[in-house]
């Protein structure tokens, strides 16, 4: 089967796109992403593995001169569809809501399946950085183009209860890793070390991060990402030496600084309805090195990290965050319990193989039908 995707992204920094792709390919199945060079220029296109190849959309022309995203989206949505439609599709696979559009429209030119595969609530993620009308129109599109969905993929349970509501039927691929440690191992950093590569977002608990790193003695914190405020931390980072600025982490690079820490940050911010439903990436990396985690409490990250017992759940502040890394600190049996807990949960559950498993079979359901 040839499956044709869509990201809004450069595609090679993408977790979950890349490792639905390789395992698609590994399958057997042909894999194309075209994607948007929007936050790197230089991104590039071709083969990035067996099975698997990227097709860029350019950022030229109006794309260029047009500010935001959200004029540039429709634009965006007419350049996807033209550079898709040369590649013979038996599936068209859309990430995210700004790429549904031109998903149902590649469907309605050529007649394959759709799925739609749902990272967070599109709606609820803007929802603290556009005006509540741009917020309803983002529900009310959603809502239009979920019609014509043959199947929706989504993060984990709190997402698909929300999209099951809808009528539609959901399958949960949660983005855990593939490269689950054979066993525990303690770390590697010569002093206690917490971690966070991720993107640079003020819900995300980043300077709030730096903040609490620097008012306690005996901690250091190395944190990687990009996005807007990648000046505005690497400044807050300059005013301590206990507080490294990675700028951007390679994939291969997340696994290795992973295991070197002592607690990984996946701290979001409650008030938005989002982050409530939200499932970081990193705590599945913390997982898979057996390292604990620190999450919101009353998120759905917090929820796991309290079930699983693999880290604390704090609220969201930079006192029970500095509570926290002294306890972690002063703490090495409770460090190490967690860490096993979460090498334990990943080896159970939260795999990359157990959710693979379940995509294929989707992907070969629709191939059927």
């Amino acid at each position: 089967m040839n499956v044709g995707m869509l990201v809004s992204n450069e595609v090679v920094r993408d977790t979950r796109v890349l490792l639905e792709a390789r395992a698609l390919a590994r399958a057997g199945h042909r894999v194309r992403i075209v994607g948007w060079d929007r936050f790197d220029p230089s991104a590039r296109e071709g083969p990035i593995t067996d099975g698997v190849e990227v097709a860029l959309v350019r950022t030229a022309g109006a794309l260029r001169a047009i500010p935001g995203a959200l004029l540039r989206n429709p634009i965006w949505w007419r350049r996807a569809l033209r550079k898709s439609l040369d590649w013979p599709a038996d599936l068209w696979y859309a990430h995210d809501l700004d790429t549904l559009q031109a998903g149902v429209w590649l469907k309605e030119r050529t007649g394959r399946p759709l799925v739609f595969d749902a990272h967070e609530v599109f709606a609820e993620m803007i929802r603290d950085d556009y005006s509540p009308r741009v917020v309803r129109a983002a529900e009310r599109m959603e809502s239009r183009l979920l019609r014509s969905v043959d199947h929706i993929v989504t993060v984990n349970r709190a997402l698909e209860a929300r999209y099951r509501a809808l009528g539609k039927p959901v399958t949960v691929v949660m983005s855990c890793r593939e490269d689950i440690a054979a066993r525990y191992a303690p770390p590697t950093a010569p002093h206690f070390t917490a971690l966070y590569v991720g993107t640079f977002h003020r819900q995300r608990f980043v300077f709030e991060l730096i903040q609490a790193v620097r008012e306690t003695e005996g901690v250091y914190l190395r944190i990687g990402g990009q996005k807007a405020l990648s000046d505005a931390v690497r400044a807050a980072c300059a005013a301590s030496e206990r507080t490294a600025f990675l700028g951007p982490v390679p994939q291969e690079r997340v696994m290795p600084l992973t295991a070197e820490c002592h607690v990984v940050a996946a701290l979001l911010d409650p008030s938005n309805p989002n982050n409530r439903m939200g499932t970081p990436n990193k705590l599945y990396e913390a997982m898979a090195a057996g390292r604990p985690v620190l999450a919101t409490k009353g998120t759905l990250g917090g929820q796991i990290v309290e079930q699983e017992g693999c880290g604390l759940a704090i609220p969201y502040s930079v006192d029970a965050c500095k509570e926290a890394l002294v306890r972690l600190r002063d703490e090495a049996v409770l460090q190490r319990t967690l860490g096993e807990n979460a090498l334990r949960a990943a080896k159970r559950e939260y795999n990359w193989a157990s959710q693979e498993a379940k995509l294929l079979a989707l992907v070969g359901g629709l191939a059927t039908a």
